[in-house]
């Protein structure tokens, strides 16, 4: 409700460690090495709650697309793919064409404008 998370929650502890099965040269390079962030057990399990939280109320008010399928109950990945293909053979039995596209926007989510996503979020609904 206060709109705040405490500051040490979100401090990192940034561990550097190298990539096995990499040569001397290779060894000279960045890309030979893992940087790893390690976060505060509390903070993470407070995120965790918040992101149930979330994805419930996204659940219980219709606020995602019905054919949206990443972490949400009773769709699985199998379903996924059947949706695909289904999709691909009634295109084809109609004599049509039929395409593809798949994005994947797993490292995007870092850089949203909070602001402007919690405004999205007010304006579909959600409950704050």
């Amino acid at each position: 409700m206060l709109e705040h998370y405490p500051i040490q929650f979100k401090k990192a502890a940034v561990v550097v460690l190298r990539k096995s099965g990499k040569t001397l040269l290779q060894q000279q390079t960045a890309g030979a090495y893992r940087p790893i962030s390690l976060l505060s057990t509390i903070g993470k399990v407070i995120e965790a709650i918040i992101g149930r939280r979330i994805a419930s109320a996204a659940e219980a008010h219709k606020l995602l697309p019905t054919l949206q399928m990443g972490n949400r109950p009773k769709r699985s990945t199998e379903l996924a793919i059947k949706m695909v293909v289904d999709a691909a053979h009634t295109a084809w039995k109609r004599g049509a064409v039929s395409s593809l596209l798949q994005l994947d926007i797993k490292g995007a989510f870092d850089s949203v404008d909070y602001i402007r996503l919690l405004d999205t979020l007010r304006g579909m609904g959600f409950p704050m």
